[in-house]
């Protein structure tokens, strides 16, 4: 990412998710909000797309700053909500369409957080959400003991099965898959712009297919469910 004369080569390369999502995207004239939306990368990257109102949710104090930041260069009408998305039914307004990305794995409760998403749309609104997911038949989730990728935040990785019920239970319909996509070391990697370990690091050495614990590695799936 470059910034102005800057090049910040971040942890993430969100272009590579923002793209897998673009195709599938139809956003002109709407209420768009992004849960867990960090310094706001994806919500600058809709400013282009003719949207009629966006607002980013997260708690984090450090991720508002950063996105502070950045907004006194760009200048946009972009609302940062320091709320999670148990927060969302009591919000002043409802959304067309909400995003949550990378989120629901670390809920303790995922149905809930479909419910309060679901409580938060318009009539016929959309959610696009991705998650980590096991890539095997059946209609279960792993819940790692300790820890997911030296991740100590991860309640569950479901099957898309498994996802496609808890949509079901929280009462969404058209539960769409848009795509899948491995991680890779291109998306996520150390640089010297982070402190700390990256997906190298989480993975087993011998075996790349496997995170550290010995758990199947990252696999991500796309998802698209309307009210």
């Amino acid at each position: 990412n470059k910034f102005d004369e800057i090049f910040i080569d971040s942890e993430w390369q969100s272009f590579i998710k923002f793209n897998n999502l673009l195709p599938f995207l139809n956003l002109k004239d709407k209420v768009v909000g992004d849960i867990g939306c960090n310094n706001g990368y994806y919500l600058f990257k809709m400013l282009e797309m003719d949207v009629s109102k966006l607002v980013g949710f997260d708690p984090s104090i450090r991720t508002f700053l950063q996105f502070e930041f950045l907004n006194k260069f760009i200048k946009s009408n972009i609302k940062y909500e320091l709320l999670g998305v148990e927060h969302l039914p009591f919000y002043e307004h409802k959304f067309d369409t909400l995003f949550c990305l990378g989120v629901i794995y670390h809920r303790s409760d995922p149905v809930k957080m479909l419910k309060d998403i679901k409580l938060s749309l318009n009539k016929n609104g959309e959610i696009f959400l991705d998650t980590m997911y096991l890539e095997m038949d059946g209609e279960f989730a792993l819940v790692p003991k300790n820890s997911y990728s030296k991740m100590s935040n991860v309640y569950f990785i479901p099957t898309i099965k498994a996802l496609q019920n808890w949509f079901e239970k929280a009462k969404f319909k058209d539960f769409e898959v848009l795509t899948t996509k491995t991680t890779y070391l291109n998306e996520q990697r150390k640089t010297e712009w982070i402190d700390g370990e990256s997906l190298g690091d989480f993975l087993d050495p011998n075996d790349s297919s496997k995170t550290i614990e010995g758990y199947p590695a990252p696999k991500r799936v796309y998802v698209r469910a309307i009210v």
